[in-house]
């Protein structure tokens, strides 16, 4: 961060980097104590944090809802699954007694002739 001298201040705006850090916290004292003194003076900067300040919650609002919409959807989504196991063992079932049925036919028609 460039440290203003205190003429400077209301004669230059904050840098969106100053004003960034600022909204994350992460300046000493001394920078904070500054920044906000021109804050204090300055109407542009102070709405260019207020701006900083929404859109940050914007952000963090629609990851949220956004995360929430695709949970939702794999929870609603059925499995594109083509058959379930219940369905396989009864389409086993009825091919193992159809094949009964048939073997039993057959053999009882040989035995005939």
């Amino acid at each position: 961060m460039k440290i203003y001298k205190p003429d400077e201040i209301s004669a230059k705006h904050l840098s969106n980097d100053d004003l960034l850090k600022y909204h994350r916290r992460s300046l000493s004292d001394e920078e904070r104590r500054i920044i906000e003194n021109h804050l204090k003076q300055c109407e542009l900067c102070s709405d260019a944090l207020n701006g900083i300040a929404k859109m940050n919650n914007a952000m963090h609002i629609y990851n949220i809802t956004h995360e929430l919409k695709k949970r939702m959807k794999k929870r609603l989504t059925p499995n594109q699954t083509i058959f379930s196991r219940f369905d396989l063992i009864s389409i086993l079932l009825v091919f193992c007694i159809l094949g009964l049925i048939l073997f039993l036919a057959f053999y009882f028609l040989m035995a005939r002739w």
